[in-house]
């Protein structure tokens, strides 16, 4: 009797509905901002010049290896949404910075994306600064290069070893 019981409540239930589609977006805009004296990128989602809200923002650095990205947010009932600008952030040889800012959701919305060029932030550009060791500069840090020359100096001294081998074997077995 008691699995009747679930079974008509079950079956009460109006079915859910799916929801409707979202509005096509028609505009992706994106700035800098300065939020408690701290810059950020803000983003706005818009549909007929009308905010989209819930829609699922990714804030990425456009890099010469690909896209670093900074920050997630969901846009508010604004159409907006912000992630921090980080600091110490090495700019390009222009002395700036491309932004991308993507739509992650809704599925239909997805890959839509604008991007934002910066030119000054009150920081002095590269050019101006002397060249830090950084994985994003033109000098890679020195842990990188010592880790990187090691490896292949140890792959060079296995073929050395290895090449040593060949010659005493060639010489018949005698200590050269």
């Amino acid at each position: 009797m008691l699995e009747l019981g679930f079974l008509l409540l079950a079956v009460a239930q109006p079915p859910s509905q799916p929801p409707p589609p979202p509005a096509p977006i028609t505009g992706i805009t994106a700035k800098l901002g300065r939020e408690d004296g701290k810059p950020e990128l803000i983003a706005t989602v818009t549909s007929d010049g009308k905010p989209v809200p819930n829609v699922g923002v990714t804030f990425s650095l456009v890099r010469s290896f690909g896209d670093l990205t900074l920050g997630q947010d969901t846009t508010l009932d604004d159409g907006t949404a912000a992630a921090p600008f980080p600091a110490g952030l090495g700019a390009d040889a222009q002395g700036g910075w491309t932004f991308k800012v993507a739509l992650t959701s809704p599925e239909t919305l997805a890959g839509q994306a604008a991007t934002l060029r910066v030119e000054s932030l009150a920081a002095p550009s590269s050019a101006a600064v002397p060249s830090r060791r950084e994985l994003w500069s033109r000098s890679a840090p020195w842990s990188v290069l010592i880790t990187v020359l090691a490896l292949a100096g140890s792959a060079w001294a296995v073929y050395g070893f290895a090449g040593y081998q060949l010659y005493l074997i060639r010489q018949g077995g005698k200590d050269a």
